[in-house]
C-alpha cells in the first residue's frame, strides 16, 4: 500500500515578516539617532541568518522592556523558535491590541503537531465560539490542520457552517455593493472551503469513504479558476487521500493538477514520487504536458475587429500562425 509522508506529519511553517515589522514601524520612523529600536532595526537588516535576527530580537526584548516599540519587535520572531518568546510577551502584555496581535502571531507559530495542546489552549483563551466570525473560524481551522488537531477542525467547521451562507456573507459586508450572483457564489465558496477541511480531517481519522464523499461535495461549491479547477487546497488533500487508499493514478492526477494550476510544489513532488511507483513508460513531464492539454480551456470561434477596423475570425487564424488575444478594459 502506498503511504505518503503527508499523513505522517504535516506542518505549517509560518515565517513572520519581521523586517517589515521593524522597518515599517511608526516608532522606528520617528526614533531619534541612537534610539535602541532604530539600532535594532539596522542590525536586523544587516543580519544574514534567522538565528542572528532572532538573537537581535531577544536582546532588545531583554534590555528594553519599557520601549514604546516593544509591540513591533515582539512580532519580529523569524521562525518557530520565537514561539516561547511570543508566549512570554503575551503574559506580560497589558494593551488589548498588543495582546490580540501576539495571540494571532502565536496561533500561527503553534501550528505544528508538537504544539497541539498549546494551540488548543490558546484558541480557548482567544475566542468564544458563539461569537466568532467566519474568518476567525478559518484561522483556527488552518492552525488546527497544521497541528493535526482534528477534533478542533471538526468543531470549528461545524460551528462555522451557519456563517457559510449568502445571507451571512452579505451581513458580514453591509457597506459593500455586491451583486446577488456574487453573494450566492461567495456563500457556496465558504461552504466548499469548510467541506475541504472536513474531508481532510476525516481522511486523517481513517474515514476514507466519508473523506472522498466530502471532497466530491466540496468540488461543486468552491471557487474555481479560469481553468475550472479549485483555487484552494482541495486537490492536494483529495490527491493525498486517494494515494493512501492505493488509487494511485487518480491521486497522481489530482496532485499534478494542483501543481500545474495552483503552483503547489509539494503536491508536484508527491505526484512525481507516486508516478514512479505506477511504473508507466511515459516520462512524468510528458504526462504533465498531456494533463495541461486535457484541461486547457478551448476557445470557440469568434470574430473581432483589429485597430484598422478589419474583422478577423478565430477560425481563419487557427493553425496558421500564433495568435495573441489581448482584452483591454477600463480600470
Amino acid at each position: 500500500m502506498y503511504r505518503h509522508k503527508k499523513f505522517r506529519h504535516q506542518s505549517l511553517v509560518l515565517v513572520a515578516l519581521a523586517l517589515a515589522c521593524l522597518a515599517g514601524s511608526a516608532v522606528a520612523a520617528d526614533a531619534p539617532p541612537g534610539d535602541p529600536l532604530e539600532m535594532a532595526r539596522s542590525a536586523f537588516q544587516a543580519a544574514e541568518s534567522p538565528e542572528a535576527r532572532l538573537a537581535i530580537v531577544k536582546t532588545f526584548l531583554t534590555n528594553h522592556r519599557d520601549h514604546p516599540g516593544l509591540g513591533a519587535v515582539s512580532a519580529a520572531g523569524p521562525n518557530l523558535l520565537a514561539g516561547e518568546m511570543a508566549e512570554k510577551e503575551l503574559k506580560l502584555a497589558k494593551d488589548p491590541e498588543l495582546k490580540s496581535n501576539l495571540q494571532g502571531i502565536l496561533l500561527g507559530l503553534l501550528s505544528e503537531p508538537k504544539y497541539q495542546n498549546k494551540m488548543q489552549k490558546l484558541v480557548g483563551e482567544m475566542y468564544d465560539v458563539a461569537d466568532m466570525s467566519y474568518v476567525e473560524h478559518l484561522e483556527v481551522i488552518r492552525a488546527a490542520v497544521g497541528a493535526n488537531a482534528w477534533p478542533t477542525v471538526d468543531n470549528h467547521v461545524a460551528a462555522a457552517m451557519h456563517l457559510a451562507t449568502p445571507e451571512a456573507f452579505r451581513e458580514a459586508y453591509p457597506d459593500r455593493d455586491f451583486s446577488d450572483e456574487y453573494i450566492a457564489e461567495a456563500g457556496r465558496n465558504r461552504q466548499g472551503l469548510l467541506q475541504t477541511f472536513a474531508g481532510w480531517s476525516a481522511a486523517n481519522q481513517g474515514q476514507m469513504k466519508e473523506a472522498l464523499k466530502t471532497f466530491e461535495a466540496a468540488a461543486t461549491m468552491v471557487r474555481t479558476s479560469f481553468f475550472g479547477l479549485p483555487e484552494n487546497d482541495l486537490y492536494r488533500y483529495w490527491g493525498y487521500t486517494l494515494l493512501n487508499i492505493s488509487e494511485l493514478e487518480a491521486g497522481v492526477e489530482k496532485l499534478a493538477l494542483a501543481n500545474i494550476y495552483n503552483r503547489d510544489s509539494d503536491a508536484g513532488e508527491e505526484a512525481r514520487e507516486a508516478y514512479a511507483v505506477i511504473g508507466r513508460k511515459q516520462a512524468f513531464d510528458d504526462y504533465l504536458w498531456e494533463l495541461r492539454q486535457k484541461h486547457a480551456p478551448k476557445v470557440e470561434n469568434f470574430t473581432a475587429v483589429d485597430y484598422t477596423d478589419a474583422a478577423h475570425s478565430y477560425d481563419s487564424l487557427r493553425g496558421k500562425k500564433a495568435t495573441l488575444l489581448a482584452f483591454w478594459f477600463p480600470t
